[in-house]
This record gives structure tokens, C-alpha cells and sequence, in this order.
């Protein structure tokens, strides 16, 4: 059997792989919605389910912190119980951040079980934090964990990121999923409507004037002029729109184009497009990495911040192991679509 925990769209397609090579030995880990919502609609949706993991708040006063605590104890005995079944099982994982207490429960099951472990992603250079309320949290997830945690903060963020010896300590594997990416696009073909996905440009967008990156005057004024650049390019239709599943906002000129079902992962449809534009999303270092001309808009936007946008492009860089495009100006990124799209 094997248990695989799936934290984010960037995991995907290694998910997907791994149930099909047993498709009746696997149960899936969800920690959201969209992701619960979207495998069982192409997976056996018995296999698929949701999971709710502790976490640590902000706490005001003793007694809201008694009332936590309690809710706290209760979680993690309910998950000790539900984990407790399984032995002799392949569990596979690949979160690298974000998920404090999914590395407390791997820890409980390797006692039983082999972990397998793929980051999907490289964390971004930060510092280590210093900042009193980071060092009292990881000072209590040491404890209530067992596990030891550092602490970084990219500006305003804080990641809290295990530490070398906690893989030996669960005696992590690392597997090698390779993704055949032909049998893996005619799956997907067979399960989605692709009525509606034709392409040969996918524009991803959502989350830039909403996280603060770009003014929202700034970001019409460039997205306009960029989707009327593609469109002088490809028709219309051939122009798609693959809005992020947490936004929900959609400005001036993409209103007009055909949009992708938002439960639909980008990371599934990018190889049925030549080109994949967005702004600083993941999915450009995902198309990149299969041979797509990955277009990046951070040099196109004036930022509202610009240790940000240079934090969002090393990010990018450090992902990569194909070229990613960052065009100046419309010139630039005309004659990049020309070149893909010959």
C-alpha cells in the first residue's frame, strides 16, 4: 500500500503517477479543498481524503489557550489513531515548509513504514530568524514534536524548516518518480474535458495585485497590452486563461478569454501549450523544466517592491534547469513568442 501525502499543486503530477502504478493499493492525503475537490474527480474517490493537522495560533489570553491546547491534544490523538493502522506500507512526501505537524506525523509512522521523500521545490536563500515570536514557536513545536526546527524569515514570512538529521532519523528514501510524460498526457486527455483547453499560449494569473506585488493601475495597463500582443500573435482562442484556484479576480482584458476550469492544476495542462506566461508563479519553472518557453512578466510590471521581485526571481532561477524568459518590453517578448511559435 502505498500512503501519499499531497500538500500542493507542485505535487501533483508525482501523485498521479504513484496511484497509477498501483491503482488499487493507494490512499491519498489532502490538506485542502481544491486539491480533495479536483483527485477525486479524475482518481477512485474512496482513495482520496482530507486531512486537518494541528496547528500552532496566536493566543490572547490563558484560558484561549487552554481551550487550544485541548482541541490540540484531541487532533493528534485522533491522527495517531487513524495512522496507527497502517504498517508495512510506502509512504511518499514531499512538502519542504508550511507543514509543521505533517513532519511530526511521517516521524510517527516510520516507525512502521518506509519514507519516501521528493522536495519538488528549493526553499529560497533566507535568513534565520531572530525575531522572539519564531523562536518561541519553534521552541514549543521542539518540544511537542520531538523534532528540531530552525527558523527563517524571507521579510514579513516565516518558514520553519526541519533540519538535516530528522531524514536520517526517519530513515528517508529518495525515490526517483519518473513522470512518462507521453502516457501521462494521454491520461489526462481521457479524463478531463478538453473541449474546452485547446492552445498554443497558457496565460496563468491570480494573486499578483492581490499579495501586494503590483498595483492594480500598473497591472491592467501591462496585462492589457500583452494580451493584445499575444492575440496579434495566435487567435483569440488559442489565448488561455489558467486563473490561480485562490484568486478569484479577473482584470480588464482577461475577462475576455477562455478560461480554464479552476480546479484544473496548471501543472497538468502545461505540456498541451507551446508557451506558459505568468508573472512569477511556479508553473514557469515547471513548463521550463519539460522544454516549454516559460515567460516571465517580473521585468515587464513595475514592482511595488523590489527586494520582492528579486526574491521572486531567484526563486525562479534556482527551480530551474531550463532557460526561463524575463522580457523588458513588448519588443522583447514578441519576438520570444515568435521563436516558440513557429
Amino acid at each position: 500500500m502505498k500512503i501519499i501525502f499531497c500538500f500542493s499543486n507542485l505535487e501533483i503530477k508525482q501523485t498521479i503517477q504513484l496511484a497509477l502504478s498501483k491503482p488499487n493499493a493507494y490512499i491519498i492525503y489532502v490538506p485542502n479543498n481544491e486539491l480533495f475537490s479536483f483527485l477525486k474527480s479524475v482518481l477512485d474517490e474512496d482513495r482520496i481524503r482530507k486531512i486537518n493537522l494541528p496547528f500552532i495560533v496566536g493566543l490572547k489570553n490563558p484560558w484561549s489557550f487552554i481551550k487550544w491546547l485541548i482541541g490540540h491534544l484531541k487532533a493528534k490523538l485522533n491522527l495517531r489513531h487513524e495512522f496507527g493502522q497502517y504498517s508495512n506500507c510506502e509512504v511518499y512526501f514531499f512538502v519542504v515548509a508550511y507543514a509543521d505537524y505533517l513532519f511530526w506525523l511521517i516521524k510517527f509512522l516510520a516507525a512502521k513504514n518506509k519514507i519516501y521523500y521528493q522536495p519538488v521545490v528549493k526553499l529560497p536563500n533566507m535568513e534565520v530568524s531572530k525575531k522572539l515570536t519564531d523562536l518561541i514557536k519553534i521552541f514549543f513545536l521542539q518540544i511537542d514534536t520531538g523534532i528540531k526546527f530552525r527558523a527563517y524569515r524571507k521579510k514579513d514570512r516565516a518558514y520553519y524548516v526541519v533540519t538535516d538529521r530528522y531524514f536520517k532519523t526517519v530513515k528517508v528514501q529518495n525515490p526517483f518518480i519518473p513522470i512518462n510524460q507521453a502516457l501521462f498526457d494521454n491520461w489526462v486527455r481521457k479524463k478531463l474535458d478538453f473541449s474546452l483547453v485547446p492552445g498554443k499560449i497558457l496565460l496563468c494569473v491570480g494573486g499578483t495585485v492581490e499579495s501586494g506585488f503590483v498595483n492594480e493601475r500598473e497591472y491592467i495597463s501591462k496585462m492589457d497590452r500583452i494580451i493584445t500582443l499575444c492575440c496579434s500573435l495566435v487567435p483569440r482562442a488559442k489565448l488561455c486563461l489558467k486563473l490561480h484556484p485562490r484568486f478569484d479576480k479577473k482584470y480588464s482584458l482577461e475577462n475576455h478569454l477562455t478560461e480554464l476550469p479552476r480546479n484544473y492544476p496548471a501543472s497538468i495542462l502545461i505540456n498541451l501549450y507551446d508557451v506558459v506566461v505568468s508573472y512569477s508563479s511556479a508553473i514557469l519553472f515547471e513548463a521550463s523544466n519539460i522544454g516549454k518557453t516559460a515567460i516571465s512578466l517580473l521585468e515587464m510590471m513595475a514592482p511595488t517592491d523590489d527586494w520582492q521581485k528579486e526574491k521572486s526571481k531567484q526563486y525562479l532561477l534556482e527551480n530551474a534547469v531550463r532557460p526561463i524568459h524575463f522580457p523588458k518590453n513588448e519588443e522583447e517578448m514578441r519576438q520570444i513568442l515568435i521563436g516558440a511559435l513557429k
